[in-house]
This record gives structure tokens, C-alpha cells and sequence, in this order.
């Protein structure tokens, strides 16, 4: 136990001093914005209008959102948490740099748990280290993006199921991940599929397991009223802002961004062209944001159904900024989103052209490499590949998006966690199956050379 204490200690503190040194020499103890993201200055407005007493309102027309009124256009909960750095520390892009740190340092401890508990010790080892110098993931604690806190979120999820599937779990873990499941919905949106589809195995677990007992029953309905509690403050907010009671924000016309504008931003009519939304959608200011985001909605699932040839040659390109499997420059459109920043910058469209983000890409693809060993290798034991269900489920999901929405490089880092524990996995079992045939052949010549001492001389 001490010794295991020992090895996260020294993994947590690497993966702390990589993240730090990363701000150090790259930039990021400072008030600037080295990422080009475009999130990250609607982030901060919000948190600003919330600290100035302004509510959840953006200062400026932003896509469906009208300035000064209340919007649902982002989850709320990492606005809420600048806006509580802000209210306590100041403006202070350092301070929220310094928590991001802190809470990226905790992938790494419960990467190793859920190695442990799926595979074994080593397994978790290799993972937690391998995750704590993963170039991205030390990289992604400097924009100021819902992103660092969503990915220990979704890690302590798949924890968290991974305990709920053990024998007689303790009783307070069906409430936290209820609590949790939550909160990350109130991160990032598109986790709402996900976790339903991990509340639906924990049922089907608990069936199996219990039957359809009286513990059974209080346990996941006592998980699911957590969860609803969670999201009722937010929902009964969209309510009273817009008349519709859902958890879930006005961000429908992001697959109107992806699919519609996607296209027309190559055409010379569209090029240059600011604030397209209003010049597509009749009545623009008459409308509710609800209404605009449902109008554009519809539009871009109308393009889809008349243009699907052009929806797939979207998808690949959107599926290859996520999963750079095959040289990007074959889909390669334009300039990256970075090109006026550092050369460090994080880019929502990476085009995998600078040092760090030929770094990335290389190192991912490796990892890739490794992770699919490993996912094969757990296809063949029953154990592992009933053990690891959670990740599969995870993955799957990620990948669908990634596909059938918007992929892209911070899309896809919510799941490399996992990746890596199949790549640990793989390396594990190829060191582990070295040893035996090692092992195997040691023993051969020791047969083989007591059969000789054992022959009689023939003198």
C-alpha cells in the first residue's frame, strides 16, 4: 500500500512539473491567450456579465445570442467557475491556468484505479505514467476552455462505473456519480449520451447481479433523482429565460456551422461575409434565441438529407482533425485557426503543420497503434473484455461524434485516456509474453543440460 502510495506520488508530481514547465517556457503565467480558440473569449464575457451582476448574458451579439439578454448558447458550468476565479482572485488568467494544472494532475491517479481494477497494477502504472507526459494532455491545461474540467470529469466517471460494477460497491458511489454524471452534462452537453448509455449497463449490471431486488431498485433510482437534481437548477433557468425546460443549451446551429456554412464558406458569395446567420434566417431579430437555434438546426439537417455526398466529405475531414490517422493534408482547407498565434497554439482546426502539433499527432498515432494492439488482445480474454466494457462504451461513443457531428483534436482527448490504458495493456502483455517464452527457454536448456550430466559415460 505505502509503495503504491510512492509511485502516484512520483506520477502526479511529473505530471505537475510537465504542466507547469509547459507554462513556463511556452507561455501561460501571464493574462494573455496563447490558443486560438474562439471559446474562450465567450467564456470569459460570461463569466465577466456574471461577476458584474449582469447575469448569464454576452456582451455582444454572439451566433443566436443577443447581447445583454439572458442565453443558454454555452453550458453553464464552466463559465460559473471562471466567474467564481474571477469573483475571489481577480481576473487572473494564472490562478484558473494553476487550478487547470491541479486538475489535469488527477487523470493520471485515476487512470491508474481504472487500470487496476479492469487489468492489474502494472497495467494501471504504465497507463497513469504514460498519461501524465502525454504531450496534448499536458498541453490542453492552458486554454481557457470548458475542456479542463470536462476530461478529469469524464475520467472520474468511467472511475466511478468501473466501481459500480464491482462486488457489493460501497453505497455513497451511486449518488456521486449521479452528481457527477450532472455536473458533466453541465460541462459539456454531448456527454448526455453517454452517460445514459453507462446508466443503462449499470441496470443491466445490477440486474444480472441482484435481479430486480428492492436494493436494485432504491440504488439506481436514488443515482437517477441525483442526476435530475443536479440539472434541475439549469433547466428551470431555460425555462425561465426561454420558455423551454431542458437541461441542455441553445447549441443546435453548431451543426448548422459544420454542415451548411461549412460549404458555403467556399463559395466567392459566402467568403468574408460576417454574421451569416442573420442573413440566412428570416426575421433574425423578431426571433427568440430557441427559435434561431431550431431554424438553423433544421437548416443543416435539410442540406445533409439534399447533399449527403458532400455531408460525407465533411464527416471525413471532420473525422481525420480528430483522429489523424491518414496525412491531413489531403483535407486540408485553408488556414489553420492558429496562424496569428504562437506556435504552440491549440487550434479547433489543427492542420498538424508546427513542431508541437507535429508532436501531438505523432505521438497519438503511436499511442494508436499500441491502444488497437491492446483492444485486440482484450477481445480474446473474457475476463478483460467484460471487465473493460465501460471504456468500449466510452470510446464508441466518441468516435460516433467524432463521425456524425463535429470531430476535432479536443473532441477527441476526452477519450485518449483510455486509449492509453489499452496501449499499457499492449505493452504489458507483449513484455509479460517475452518473459514467458523466456522463461520457457531457460527451462529447456536446464532439461536439456541435466539430460546430459544424467548419461551414462561410455569409457
Amino acid at each position: 500500500m505505502k509503495k503504491q502510495f510512492y509511485w502516484l506520488l512520483g506520477i502526479g508530481l511529473v505530471a505537475f512539473l510537465a504542466r507547469l514547465l509547459f507554462l513556463v517556457i511556452f507561455g501561460g503565467l501571464d493574462n494573455d491567450l496563447h490558443d486560438s480558440s474562439p471559446d474562450q473569449a465567450l467564456f470569459i464575457d460570461l463569466a465577466r456579465n456574471m461577476v458584474a451582476g449582469h447575469g448569464f448574458t454576452v456582451s455582444t451579439d454572439y451566433w443566436v445570442a443577443t447581447a445583454g439578454k439572458p442565453t443558454s448558447l454555452m453550458p453553464p458550468f464552466y463559465p460559473l467557475f471562471l466567474a467564481f476565479c474571477f469573483k475571489i482572485f481577480g481576473e487572473n488568467f494564472i490562478v484558473v491556468r494553476l487550478i487547470q494544472v491541479l486538475l489535469s494532475v488527477s487523470i493520471p491517479v485515476m487512470v491508474y484505479f481504472i487500470g487496476r481494477i479492469i487489468f492489474n497494477r502494472p497495467v494501471g502504472l504504465i497507463a497513469a505514467a504514460g498519461t501524465a507526459l502525454y504531450p496534448p494532455l499536458v498541453m490542453y491545461v492552458r486554454p481557457l476552455m470548458s475542456e479542463s474540467l470536462f476530461y478529469p470529469m469524464l475520467v472520474g466517471l468511467a472511475l466511478l462505473t468501473c466501481l459500480l460494477v464491482q462486488p457489493d460497491p460501497k453505497k455513497w458511489l451511486y449518488p456521486l456519480w449521479g452528481l457527477l454524471a450532472g455536473v458533466s452534462i453541465l460541462t459539456r452537453s454531448e456527454v448526455a449520451l453517454v452517460v445514459g448509455l453507462l446508466l443503462l449497463y449499470l441496470g443491466f449490471h445490477h440486474l444480472r447481479a441482484y435481479r430486480l431486488s428492492r436494493k436494485t431498485i432504491l440504488t439506481l433510482s436514488f443515482t437517477v433523482i441525483v442526476l435530475a437534481l443536479t440539472l434541475v437548477p439549469y433547466a428551470s433557468y431555460n425555462y425561465a429565460a426561454h420558455g423551454n425546460f431542458s437541461p441542455l443549451p441553445n447549441k443546435k446551429w453548431t451543426f448548422w456551422d459544420s454542415t451548411w456554412m461549412e460549404a458555403m464558406r467556399n463559395t466567392p458569395e459566402w467568403q468574408g461575409v460576417s454574421l451569416p446567420e442573420r442573413k440566412v434566417v428570416p426575421n433574425w431579430y423578431q426571433l427568440t434565441e430557441i427559435e434561431r437555434d431550431n431554424y438553423l438546426w433544421n437548416m443543416g439537417v435539410q442540406y445533409v438529407l439534399q447533399h449527403p455526398d458532400v455531408y460525407l466529405s465533411q464527416r471525413a475531414r471532420y473525422f481525420l482533425w480528430s483522429f489523424p490517422v491518414l496525412p491531413v493534408e489531403l483535407f486540408r482547407t485553408g488556414q489553420a485557426d492558429g496562424a496569428k498565434y504562437g506556435p504552440t497554439s491549440l487550434d479547433d482546426r489543427v492542420q498538424y503543420v508546427t513542431l508541437a502539433e507535429q508532436v501531438r499527432v505523432w505521438v497519438f498515432r503511436l499511442m494508436l497503434v499500441l491502444a488497437l494492439g491492446g483492444i485486440g488482445m482484450n477481445l480474446f480474454y473474457y475476463k478483460y473484455r467484460q471487465k473493460a466494457f465501460t471504456l468500449y462504451i466510452i470510446l464508441g461513443w466518441n468516435l460516433f461524434l467524432a463521425i456524425a457531428f463535429n470531430g476535432s483534436e479536443r473532441m477527441r482527448l476526452q477519450v485518449d485516456s483510455f486509449f492509453m490504458l489499452f496501449a499499457a495493456f499492449f505493452i504489458y502483455e507483449l513484455w509479460f509474453l517475452q518473459k514467458a517464452r523466456a522463461r520457457v527457454k531457460r527451462l529447456q536448456v536446464q532439461k536439456t543440460e541435466a539430460g546430459f550430466e544424467e548419461q551414462p559415460s561410455l569409457t
